[in-house]
């Protein structure tokens, strides 16, 4: 039992343990449960963390009722032949896919760290890895590292690689997705972490996003090409690559080639269309302040559009977003808090929008405290599950003062909640005003025919970096953590 579930068992957590009751943990550091960049994922009754700063990852009872672990990854170090050894540095670097649960022994995430090195010379290694761990107790089991460009060894210049995603099959077989040497690359692994099939393509912009995690017992999963709004089928237990439904949306900037920062999957909604959101889209209409807005998409399978909204927010052309979507279609929609200082009642933090499959709003909700600076939050994820939506954050607080990083799980019906502990209370309400920081209009695709899809032909893997990197390992979280109180 590490510190924190002590410290629950000592001062007990008064949230019951109903599904609907809202809940919430706060940390003053960077360290502890995921909270640096944390990504929101289920299993069972259980929500997993994993976030940036320090590796740090936790498991926590869907209802806020206990942690079932915490856990950081420490390694791995790299030995450079001039530069010696280093252990990364996680920092405030982003993993932009949730973790990806296979089973109840297997978790795969997505981890960016730093090599860095200030003698002989400034030498800087950004590095990608999937971490391997077993779901049930957060103990880590492996680590694939993606080749960069070039070899650490002989490179003399920063170095980055990215992941464009992973998904499985109820069978455990899953697709990893990664560019590597600026060429986009595929593997697909059955559920004994063997590796069954390679294809690459030529143009790293080529590489495909998932847009469903778990395609349950289907063989095939679709993904959209990174640098194009064309989609895409892969067999992930073959490889087999092909044209998805010979479709292509344009009229807007979707080819921004920020495939996981300005794309966010939604997977399947009820009626088995594919739902995303894409950002930065650069159209504006009469209700659009900035020129900038998000466009909610549903798609069938024979690719017509059956719905797409434009979300902008109105006080600031920022992009950082979080979107997910419930069984009944809704959308849940959180946006930075960029821009107050202009409106009637300045309220800094996550502005979320809740909007219906028709697009019409739900309602509309910040999470606030008694800060009246003009310093922005940071948002990480948003996820829903049952009758809670579930929010990472970090926010800032007047008195006393300082920024706190939180997870906050409050009704989908959006009934104000006040969140109280460590001194610090915490507000998901109504904004003040009564003015509205989004702008959701009809949006119209214009859906051309494209039956192509890149040239993918069949690899050898790339491999794994292991020459002069040592492994990584697991410790439990020793950090002291605040049980927020709801009414």
């Amino acid at each position: 039992m590490n510190n924190f579930k002590k410290m629950l068992a000592v001062c007990g957590n008064s949230v019951s343990g109903s599904s609907a009751s809202p809940w919430g943990y706060m940390i003053s550091t960077y360290q502890g449960l995921g909270f640096a960049n944390p990504k929101i994922s289920f299993y069972d009754d259980s929500i997993i963390l994993f976030g940036g700063y320090n590796a740090g990852a936790a498991s926590i009872k869907k209802d806020g009722s206990d942690v079932n672990w915490s856990k950081e990854y420490t390694g791995p170090a790299l030995t450079h032949s001039t530069y010696g050894s280093d252990n990364p540095s996680f920092g405030n670097i982003k993993s932009y896919n949730r973790p990806l649960v296979l089973s109840s022994t297997k978790t795969i995430f997505e981890q960016n760290g730093v090599w860095l090195w200030t003698s002989p010379t400034f030498l800087y290694f950004q590095f990608t890895a999937y971490k391997f761990i077993n779901t049930g107790t957060g103990a880590l089991t492996s680590t694939k590292i993606i080749p960069q460009e070039t070899s650490y060894q002989t490179t003399t210049s920063s170095i980055y690689v990215e992941v464009f995603g992973f998904c499985c099959d109820s069978s455990g077989n899953y697709m990893l997705s990664y560019e590597s040497g600026n060429q986009a690359y595929l593997e697909g692994y059955n559920s004994s972490d063997v590796l069954q099939w390679t294809k690459k393509t030529f143009d790293r912009y080529d590489g495909l996003i998932p847009l469903v995690e778990n395609i349950g017992t289907d063989t095939e999963v679709v993904c959209r090409e990174d640098g194009e709004n064309r989609f895409v089928k892969v067999n992930i237990t073959t490889g087999a690559i092909s044209n998805y439904n010979g479709k292509r949306l344009s009229g807007n900037n979707t080819g921004t080639n920020l495939a996981n920062r300005g794309f966010e999957r939604l997977g399947y909604d009820s009626s088995g269309n594919l739902s995303f959101v894409q950002t930065g889209v650069d159209e504006t209409d009469a209700n659009t302040t900035p020129n900038r807005q998000h466009v909610w998409v549903r798609m069938s399978s024979s690719g017509s559009v059956v719905s797409a909204y434009g979300i902008a927010y109105l006080p600031s052309s920022q992009q950082n977003y979080a979107a997910c979507m419930d069984g009944s279609d809704n959308l849940y929609f959180m946006h930075r808090d960029d821009g107050e200082s202009g409106e009637t009642t300045s309220e800094y933090g996550p502005k979320i929008i809740k909007l219906a499959s028709d697009g019409t709003t739900v309602w509309e909700r910040v999470i606030t405290s008694n800060y009246a600076g003009t310093s922005v939050c940071t948002i990480y994820d948003i996820n829903v599950s049952g009758d809670l939506v579930y929010v990472t954050c970090r926010i800032r607080h007047g008195s006393p003062f300082g920024y706190d990083y939180a997870i906050f799980a409050f009704p989908t019906d959006g009934t104000a909640t006040t969140f109280s502990g460590g001194g610090k209370t915490y507000y998901f309400k109504a904004l003040t005003d009564g003015n509205s920081r989004f702008a959701v209009n009809s949006y119209t695709h214009t859906v051309t025919t494209d039956t192509g899809t890149a040239t993918w032909s069949t690899a050898t893997s790339p491999g794994d970096y292991t020459a002069g990197i040592a492994a990584s390992s697991d410790s439990d979280l020793t950090e002291n953590f605040t049980v927020l109180t709801s009414s």
